[in-house]
């Protein structure tokens, strides 16, 4: 039978020195770990090497048989008991170098024997994250199917299904899509990337095209989202509370309504991007019930000089009980009787008599708490 020259030297140590000492014998482990020599690991263990020592820098043996890919030496360490969960001192586990070398031997091997599948280093990435970060499919599979938290997210709030997103890497995200990932959070990331083909994927898996219509600023994949059914009126919609001008503008070649913008625009004060929508044709006078019912002085101000009709926001400034926009909407000739009932209706005091003393017919008895 053969046996290895360390194998052989460690046996010959163990016979004729009862005095050789852990120390000796760990290295001799860690030797054995490094030159991928199962039997001479089986020795140092036997002759009472500690399954679980470590070398200079920290790492445990488990780990550096795993890192080097020594799956028999992975077995014995594992076999003498060698504490599976062990960390280096950036609070890897030995399942986290598998799933990041893309080693799905090791990794099964230590799954059977019981690594915690959602141990986290200090950046706070599991061994899904790693594995998925490098496209280790076969290793994401795994993982997934010995409980993996498909959720998890790392220090950032970065999680597996945005890491394959960014990456371009469809097999894993076909995995962890199975596994119950949810496809609209990451769209506008495959949006910003550009990855038509990963764009697909997460639409075929249930995500919304109109959210992902709403943040493409690129022609191709504002074609592509439309070819899905998504509407360009209600994107635009979503694209103004985003901000995204370039996107608005390719919206509105598509067929987009620039009112149904206007009034997102109008009710947040979004100044800018009302006057890009106002001179793609949008109507102002959609835009001022918004914009009054919100309080938006200057953005009523704004849609009163492109021509708004002031009666259109009088109801809605007087409900909400904006005095100032009552004031300014009757200084560019709003009716007082546009504002009395819903003035009336809210309780609102002072516009009550504002609009009274402007000309609007008196209210009903009891339609007003003094």
């Amino acid at each position: 039978m053969y046996f290895s020259p360390t194998f052989s030297m460690i046996i010959a140590d163990t016979h004729h020195n009862s005095e050789v000492s852990h120390n000796e014998l760990n290295e001799s482990l860690l030797n054995a770990v490094q030159h991928n020599d199962a039997q001479a690991v089986m020795a140092a263990l036997a002759a009472g090497a500690a399954a679980n020592a470590v070398d200079g820098e920290g790492v445990p043996a488990l780990m550096l048989a795993t890192f080097k890919g020594h799956s028999d030496c992975v077995k014995q360490l594992l076999a003498a008991k060698a504490e599976v969960d062990a960390e280096d001192a950036d609070k890897w586990s030995s399942l986290m170098v598998a799933a990041n070398n893309g080693d799905a031997t090791c990794v099964k091997l230590l799954l059977a024997a019981g690594a915690n599948v959602n141990k986290v280093d200090f950046e706070g990435e599991s061994s899904l994250m790693r594995a998925v970060r490098y496209g280790h499919a076969s290793c994401v599979s795994l993982l997934l199917a010995a409980g993996a938290d498909v959720n998890a997210a790392d220090q950032n709030g970065v999680n597996s299904l945005m890491m394959a997103v960014a990456k371009g890497h469809a097999k894993c995200l076909k995995l962890l899509l199975q596994y119950g990932a949810s496809p609209h959070s990451v769209l506008p990331c495959a949006v910003e990337y550009g990855r038509k083909s990963i764009i697909k994927l997460l639409l075929a898996a249930g995500a919304d095209p109109i959210f992902g219509l709403a943040h493409s600023s690129r022609k191709a994949t504002v074609e592509l989202f439309l070819q899905h059914g998504a509407d360009p009126s209600k994107a635009l919609s979503r694209s103004v509370t985003f901000a995204h001008k370039r996107n608005m503008r390719l919206l509105l070649a598509a067929g987009a309504d620039p009112n149904v913008g206007l009034a997102e625009a109008a009710a947040e004060g979004r100044l800018t991007d009302a006057k890009t929508l106002l001179k793609l044709g949008a109507d102002p006078s959609e835009g001022l019930a918004a914009a009054a019912a919100a309080g938006e002085k200057r953005m009523v101000s704004l849609l009163l000089a492109r021509g708004a009709d002031p009666n259109r926001g009088m109801a809605a400034a007087a409900s909400h009980g904006h005095l100032p926009v009552v004031y300014l909407l009757l200084w560019k000739g709003a009716a007082p009787d546009q504002g009395i009932s819903a003035a009336v209706a809210g309780n609102h005091t002072r516009i009550v008599e504002l609009l009274l003393s402007r000309g609007a017919a008196a209210p009903r008895l009891g339609h007003f708490a003094a």
